[in-house]
């Protein structure tokens, strides 16, 4: 490499060494600044919530206990097998997809779950039953919060 060839590179270099630190600091005080650092998950999660309707294991709960809603816990069938919500119905995404729980009862809030905050299951299978004009809410992270909150469980026979 040519003498000047390698200035050419470092001044080149120092430019955008020093362009970043500057570019950095006028997007941080723009009040409509890129989100460089956005936790994507946690939009994720937002934008779901915006979504469906969302509800607490406690608010789910009582619905369960004035016999107001049905639950739908969106896991494999050897989870759902292990423990759910009482009389829960097992309805996986693929299912959902493929026109099941279109039978489900539209004068109660069908209650949607799966593992937990990480799983996309209770979502899909939300989005479904809601083409279908069905009543959905999703519960708040799923089986572990329902759990968390001591929540009566039931095994498969």
């Amino acid at each position: 490499m040519s003498w000047s060839v390698r200035r050419a590179f470092r001044e080149a270099l120092l430019l955008v060494l020093l362009a970043l630190p500057l570019a950095a600091g006028v997007n941080a005080i723009r009040p409509n600044g890129l989100p460089l650092l956005e936790n994507f998950a946690e939009r994720e999660a937002a934008a779901a919530r915006a979504r469906f309707k969302t509800l607490s294991p406690l608010q789910a709960a009582e619905l369960l206990k004035q016999g107001r809603a049905v639950f739908v816990d969106a896991r494999q069938p050897d989870a759902f097998a292990m423990a759910h919500v009482p009389k829960a119905v097992n309805l996986t995404p693929a299912q959902a997809a493929a026109g099941e729980g279109r039978d489900l009862p539209r004068d109660k809030t069908i209650v949607i779950y799966c593992d937990g905050m990480a799983c996309g299951a209770s979502h899909a299978v939300a989005e479904e039953l809601l083409r279908h004009g069905l009543d959905v809410a999703v519960l708040d992270n799923g089986i572990e919060g329902w759990i968390m909150t001591r929540g009566p469980l039931e095994r498969a026979e």
